[in-house]
């Protein structure tokens, strides 16, 4: 599964694909971090178990730079202009001050500069809710996003896709 993700990263940051790397790597999971458990879970039950533990520590296998504000949202959106001689082309269609975003913008995460990673799931959101379950996490969830939006208008956004 795909899920964007909003990275908020401090105005004056050098070097804008190291800073989203290091900033969402405690949450990656691969055959080093596993859980040993999960290997050695003796029924379905027993995994599914583990693998919801560890979801909630674990959000990606791997990411890549977004499709772009414009492209994913209709947003037109500037550079920073201290930070735009730094950016290839497709780093660039996906970096903008946060105080340009819309106030509501639906998003899978939003990750604060100092590493704390906010989602629906923390609103009791699940996929395979049923929609009328789902609309007061979803509500509850962008009033949380725009307010964590807000909170940080002077920091670089960077829209990133991630697989889970």
């Amino acid at each position: 599964m795909h899920s964007l993700v909003i990275v908020l990263l401090p105005p004056d940051t050098p070097d804008v694909r190291k800073a989203v790397s290091v900033l969402i790597s405690p949450y990656r999971i691969d055959d080093e971090n596993l859980d040993p458990m999960l290997l050695r879970c003796q029924s379905k039950a027993e995994l599914d178990v583990v693998i919801a533990r560890d979801r909630k520590r674990y959000k990606w296998d791997y990411w890549t730079i977004g499709p772009g504000w414009k492209e994913q949202y209709g947003v037109d959106v500037s550079v920073p202009p201290a930070i735009a001689g730094t950016l290839d082309e497709d780093l660039a269609m996906n970096v903008c001050p946060a105080g340009q975003l819309p106030a509501e913008i639906d998003c899978g995460a939003i990750v604060e500069p100092d590493g704390a990673w906010h989602e629906p799931e923390d609103f009791g959101w699940k996929m395979l809710n049923s929609p009328e379950k789902n609309a007061e996490p979803l509500r509850r969830w962008k009033r949380r996003s725009t307010d964590l939006l807000s909170a940080h208008r002077d920091c670089i956004a960077v829209l990133i896709d991630c697989h889970c």
